[in-house]
């Protein structure tokens, strides 16, 4: 047998563009999404008030290991895992083990079994996988999937349970031939054809917290704009509106828009001698395939003809309109005998060649991790020279890439392009192999670059674009980072998880290491619409951790949880991303004693949570000073360094998971670092101060002296403007948007921005619409007080409705001389859907007495329904140094009161005991109840307050020189 061995003398060149280049410029028809994932991060929204549904407590029980992530719209979790959970029913059938263990430990939830249809029963050599869709009454819910992840025991270590209850009846009153007109109707570009699934589907469309269920039409739109680029938009039409509620161009580009001098074309990197491997050799009517070397073994020497096309891609030049790989004939006469493919034959060039090597390499590569995936293991056509400039793409068939011009090499020549080219065939063929379909198009750009990235070993992609030093984008530095990095947009989206799995691998300084669990990882299957990043990425983490794990326990790491967490941290891909801490600010706190500060963590998975620091600056300065608090199970504690009388301090809290890796700020997005009008209020401290007075609002009225209310000069709202009155609360999905009750008792009144006529009246059906209100306070006189400050207690939302959230401003303004003029103390864009404290340090230079100014503004864009905007105002208060508290270095008496609120009854309780002075002062500090000489025993001292009203109280309690002061509700 003869060993016949072909080369190539082939130019390896990596060309591309600049990464802000790489966006679909030029596609006017853009992708279109009601999912924004990133919007509701930025805006601080979570789900971990979920963790406390009966349901998943009940669960949680059974299996305190557990923690989870839940979906806000369908109050389900979304991915739960923990320690191994063995379950007996079901046997050693997966499926029916699958199917008992959602009927059995998932009954609180009440989820639709008889709707779920098996998609996926499958053995990964790690996990054994059960996936479910839910088809119901006929029709598939998109991106509906319950799934159960097994161990090889059939242990069961993960589930998620993306499914949807208690929908509506839906009929379609439009036609698919409607449905094919209105997706026509909005493209812009020439269409060259048009198809229709009649098959209807349901569309999940979130709509103000919940999730509204849409008839839809599956439309697909064929186009070619005027640079000759195609388009493939899948397109789901309402079937009952019109409305096109998502729309994705399935066409993956990797295209580019020029800026700056054009420079000829060229090659920058020397070009090498390769073997061909898996390429077509025809002797007569018998065809033989070069191996891994490049050999073709022919029985004797022989006359063959050699193609451009193999096993694995079959290259045709589009600028020929060639519809057959090149070809040529050569003559071997002796073994050994070699063959540089001849590049002057009709249809053949050097580019042509390029593609094929490089193609062929990244399927040998892709092989390495998937030997049982066979979906890839044909020719796919791979056309070079295509008409227009700067572009490759891949179409769902084949992998295309332009002729040089515009500024651009031909992409041909570019191996990471063609290696990210076909990435985007293994992801698409990978998934409808297990069963799904890959729907993201963030995730798509962003592992089609980690399938080149791991090929070619670089963080840079497309080096050498215009000149040797340009790029397409680059891994190595300025990380892209979720939420704030997340635009829209595929190729930039999907830099965040790119990069991610590259900084895996700088952590694991190992590539190879970094590329096997990254291909592990994709078993999991994570996915999702456009527009759900923020889950996706998360779930591919929690996947990368179960393929890293050893034991199938999360728990307790894996061996490189270290490389892993940090590296997606970087991005914004966080373990912790969901995160609370429960916290109650105390009112006023001691002079020259430590303060213990407590807080309470909530997460989803609390195994993770590492270490919390209290953060904290004077206010009106910007150095700040950090404690490392002290964690006992979910609980840390710190103590407050002793201050001197009159301070006030600032601080908020950093949580970290234990890679040391930040997860979250509480409040939310009160970091000191955010700018003014992005910033949430922190929590306060003040030292050493007295409240003297309060404003519980349960006695304005509009004939109040110097109020005004909700008709201000310059409002001009139509709806939703402030009264005083006991708020009625709205609520959207079970989350509260307009609360309920006031901060002062939780019964009476405040200052709100209108009421609905009932509790059932429809979210939105009385916020502010149309402009501003405002609320202006009556004067107030600080002269007769020593170093007096104010604060007051807000709620505020402008974020929980799908319309144009997060665009309406809320301000507060102080004037020193009865509204004369004014000074802004808060503006911000920044909702928190809870009673928030605010403090001001009043500029006692400008005037003694005050006015507070409160505005709330639905902010109106032409064509643009606004958004709910929801506020209140309660206990306006002013505080100062008094009563022998401004001492310096007197002591804080570490007392406490219960219950409270309280009826007839309070019991202070001391560490001491002894003779203690007690005063009991009303909201505006006159003394209702006093005892110089009472007597603690037992360290306790009972208080008779059945004498008070109904109403908030403030406590003095003095003892062996110690005083501290306490906020007494009295409620019947």
């Amino acid at each position: 047998m003869k060993q016949i061995a072909f080369s190539l003398f082939a130019l390896l060149t990596f060309t591309g563009l600049r990464a802000q280049d790489l966006h679909h410029a030029g596609d006017v028809n853009k992708d279109i999404t009601p999912y924004h994932d990133a919007a509701d991060a930025i805006k601080g929204i979570t789900t971990a008030h979920l963790q406390k549904q009966a349901a998943w407590k009940q669960f949680a029980q059974h299996y305190p290991s557990w923690g989870a992530t839940f979906n806000r719209y369908t109050q389900l979790p979304h991915r739960a895992f923990g320690s191994p959970i063995v379950f007996a029913a079901g046997g050693n059938d997966a499926v029916a083990k699958a199917k008992a263990f959602l009927q059995q430990q998932m009954a609180g939830f009440n989820l639709p079994v008889n709707e779920l249809v098996v998609t996926r029963n499958y053995n990964d050599g790690k996990f054994i996988h059960v996936d479910f869709k839910q088809i119901h009454n006929g029709m598939e819910v998109m991106w509906s999937r319950v799934n159960v992840r097994f161990t090889q025991n059939l242990d069961i270590v993960l589930f998620g349970l993306d499914a949807h209850r208690n929908m509506p009846a839906l009929a379609a009153t439009l036609t698919p031939a409607d449905a094919v007109q209105k997706a026509e109707q909005a493209i812009t570009t020439v269409i060259t054809g048009s198809t229709v699934s009649n098959d209807l589907k349901i569309f999940p469309l979130p709509v103000d917290g919940k999730y509204e269920y849409r008839l839809v039409y599956a439309v697909t739109v064929q186009t070619s704009n005027d640079n000759k680029v195609p388009g493939n938009y899948l397109t789901y039409v309402d079937a009952n509106t019109g409305d096109i509620l998502y729309r994705q161009n399935k066409v993956k580009f990797f295209d580019a828009k020029i800026k700056g001098d054009v420079r000829p074309v060229n090659q920058y990197t020397p070009a090498e001698n390769r073997l061909m491997k898996n390429m077509k050799v025809k002797v007569g009517a018998t065809t033989y395939y070069t191996n891994n070397a490049g050999i073709a073994t022919l029985p004797s020497a022989a006359t063959a003809t050699i193609s451009l096309e193999g096993r694995w891609v079959q290259v045709l030049n589009s600028a020929a309109s060639a519809t057959a790989a090149a070809s040529y004939t050569h003559a071997f006469t002796t073994s050994g005998d070699s063959s540089n493919f001849d590049i002057t034959v009709p249809n053949s060039n050097d580019r042509g060649v390029n593609v094929y090597y490089h193609v062929n390499e990244v399927h040998d590569f892709m092989k390495t991790k998937f030997p049982a995936f066979t979906n890839m293991d044909n020719p796919l056509p791979a056309n070079v020279d295509v008409a227009g400039t700067c572009n490759a793409f891949y179409n769902g068939t084949s992998i295309n890439f332009y002729a040089a011009g515009g500024g651009c090499n031909a992409f041909s020549y570019v191996g990471d392009v063609m290696s990210h080219e076909y990435g985007h065939g293994i992801n698409d063929k990978f998934y409808t192999w297990q069963g799904a379909s890959f729907d993201n198009g963030g995730m798509g750009e962003g592992y089609a670059d980690t399938w080149a990235n791991c090929i070619l070993k670089t963080g840079i992609i497309g080096l050498g674009a215009n000149s040797p030093t340009d790029y397409i984008r680059r891994y190595d530095i300025n990380p892209k980072v979720y939420p704030q990095d997340l635009v829209g947009q595929v190729h930039a989206d999907g830099e965040i998880i790119a990069g991610a799995w590259w900084d895996v691998a700088q952590n694991w300084n190992s590539i190879d290491s970094m590329g096997d669990l990254f291909a592990a990882s994709c078993f999991g299957l994570a996915n999702g619409p456009d527009g759900t990043e923020g889950a996706v990425y998360h779930d591919i983490l929690i996947d990368a951790l179960q393929y890293d794990d050893d034991n199938s326990n999360l728990n307790d790491g894996t061996p490189h949880f270290n490389y892993i967490v940090p590296a997606f941290a970087a991005h914004g891909i966080l373990l912790l991303s969901n995160a609370e801490l429960s916290h109650a600010t105390p009112t006023t706190i001691g002079a020259g004693t430590p303060f213990t500060i407590s807080a309470d963590a909530m997460a989803d998975f609390p195994a993770f949570l590492g270490d919390v620091k209290m953060i904290y600056r004077k206010k009106g300065t910007t150095s700040s000073d950090t404690l490392l608090m002290t964690k006992t199970g979910t609980n840390y504690t710190c103590q407050f360094p002793s201050s001197v009388a009159g301070e006030v301090y600032e601080y908020i809290f950093a949580v970290y998971d234990y890679t040391n890796a930040l997860s979250i700020f509480s409040p939310s997005n009160a970091a000191f670092s955010t700018g003014f009008t992005t910033r949430n209020i922190p929590y306060y401290l003040l030292v050493g101060y007295d409240p003297i007075l309060n404003e519980n609002f349960d006695n304005i009225t509009t004939a109040s002296n110097g109020w005004t209310i909700g008709n201000a000069p310059n409002d001009n709202a139509t709806a939703g403007k402030w009264i005083i009155a006991v708020p009625v609360s709205s609520v959207t999905n079970g989350d509260t948007v307009q609360t309920g009750k006031d901060h002062t008792t939780g019964t009476g009144k405040c200052a709100v921005t209108g009421n609905a006529a009932s509790t059932t009246s429809q979210p939105g059906n009385a916020d502010v619409d149309g402009g501003r209100t405002s609320l202006i306070t009556g004067t107030y006189d600080l002269s007769i007080y020593n170093q007096p400050v104010i604060s007051y207690w807000r709620w505020y939302t402008n974020s929980q409705s799908s319309t144009d959230p997060g665009k309406d401003l809320w301000r507060v303004w102080i004037s020193y001389d009865n509204g004369a003029s004014w000074v802004m103390v808060e503006k911000t864009y920044r909702p928190d859907v809870s009673w928030r404290r605010n403090v001001i340090i009043p500029d006692l230079s400008k005037g003694t007495s005050f006015k507070l100014m409160f505005t709330a503004t639905d902010t109106v864009y032409t064509g643009v329904n606004g958004t709910w905007v929801e506020a209140a105002v309660d206990d306006i208060q002013i505080l100062h140094l008094g009563s022998g508290l401004s001492v310096k270095d007197v002591s804080s008496l570490q007392a406490s009161l219960y219950p409270n609120p309280a009826s007839d009854e309070i019991t202070v309780v001391t560490p001491e005991n002894g003779t203690m002075e007690y005063t009991i002062l009303n909201a505006i500090g006159q003394t209702i109840l006093q005892n110089q000489q009472a007597t603690v025993t037992g360290n306790s001292l009972k208080i008779n307050t059945s004498a008070l009203s109904n109403g908030i109280y403030f406590v003095k309690l003095a003892m062996q020189g110690k005083k501290s002061v306490h906020r007494l509700v009295i409620s019947r």
